[in-house]
Order: structure tokens, then sequence, then C-alpha cells
């Protein structure tokens, strides 16, 4: 899979084969931001039941009452515990736990593919 983010969090690619999780990343500017700019981009091999998720910041940028953020570990336990399970069971629990952390207060996007 090509992929190419601009200034945006690294993919996480859930390996089945080899149950380890891998942040993939490329340093590009945001989108529009120059005229001319060139994006880079990455390739990751994706075997059948990897799964890859893509979010945006408002699910790593939630923080709790004493002003901790939760970061990226709640996307990446619940693809290590929960890779085999539908997708939608893996997105409403990265949801649920980002929720039950902190208040939200930015959008909150998040997209799972999986290789069959």
């Amino acid at each position: 899979m090509t992929y190419s983010l601009a200034a945006h969090l690294p993919l996480f690619h859930f390996q089945e084969q080899t149950a380890t999780l891998e942040r993939c990343a490329v340093e590009n500017f945001p989108v529009a931001m120059f005229p001319s700019v060139r994006y880079v981009t990455g390739r990751v091999r994706c075997l059948p039941g990897d799964v890859i998720a893509m979010s945006t910041d408002g699910l790593t940028e939630v923080f709790n009452r004493a002003g901790e953020e939760i970061g990226y570990t709640h996307i990446e336990a619940a693809l290590i515990k929960s890779a085999g399970r539908p997708l939608d069971e893996i997105a409403s629990q990265i949801l649920k736990s980002a929720s039950s952390f902190g208040k939200i207060t930015d959008d909150r996007t998040l997209l799972l593919i999986r290789r069959l």
C-alpha cells in the first residue's frame, strides 16, 4: 500500500503474522500550505489479516483532569488486543477509550482497513 500524510499522525500497522505493531510515517507540509510542494509517499507491505488504522489528532489529543494526554497508546492497545475482531468493534473500542479518558474537544476521525 502506498500512502502519504500531510503533517498528520502516523499510520498504525498491525501485522497479524508477527502480532506486532508499527507506526508508519512520512514528513510533509499540511495540504495547501505552499502551492508547489511535492509530497513524499511511503509504502507498507500488508499481508492477509493485517490491519491499518488512520486517525485524526482528536483521538490522541484528549486530556484527563490531571492534564495527561491519552496519546497513541489506546489505539495501539486496541489493535494489538482486538485485531482479529470486526473492524466496527475495534473502532468502537478506540472511540470509547478516548471518550472515557477525558473531554473530547476536537473532531475525531478513524479509518480502519483490513487486508483479506
